[in-house]
């Protein structure tokens, strides 16, 4: 019950912030001269876009918090390399801003996507190699085909 506590708090906490936001935004009055993007899209799009995800990924997450409480061990193992997992996902996100600029996208994505799974225990190769590329093409279709960003 402890762990389902927890999860349903900082859950709670990720969709408060996320409504907030969504509430500030709609609540301030809008510029007269609102810019738009090259793509059309206006200045609110991506932060509407991020913060209804973050609230379906709440939801999600609060959902599969229940679920896997109802149908789990009474008392899970805990994870003895969390806090390397923990520096090594903090670590490889400050590289990948570091190198945004001056690396491709795409290839950026598929190693850091990489490098990622590795630190958090897959150790097959064609699994890694399927995921980096593969996460690298959506993010690529996502952010550069759809929504026009230039990366």
């Amino acid at each position: 019950m402890r762990d389902l506590a927890k999860e349903l708090v900082v859950t709670g906490l990720l969709a408060t912030i996320a409504a907030t936001c969504l509430a500030s935004m709609h609540a301030t009055e809008r510029p007269v001269l609102s810019f738009q993007y090259s793509s059309g899209l206006s200045f609110s799009t991506l932060p509407n876009l991020y913060g209804g995800l973050l609230l379906l990924l709440c939801l999600i997450n609060a959902g599969k918090a229940v679920w896997l409480h109802k149908t789990s061990a009474p008392a899970p193992v805990k994870e003895k390399k969390a806090a390397f997992r923990a520096v090594a996902t903090i670590f490889l996100l400050f590289l990948f801003v570091s190198l945004l600029g001056k690396m491709p996208f795409a290839a950026l994505c598929a190693v850091f996507l990489c490098l990622l799974f590795f630190a958090y225990g897959k150790r097959k190769p064609l699994q890694i190699a399927c995921i980096g590329l593969g996460g690298a093409a959506v993010l690529h279709l996502i952010f550069v085909t759809a929504l026009g960003l230039r990366l």
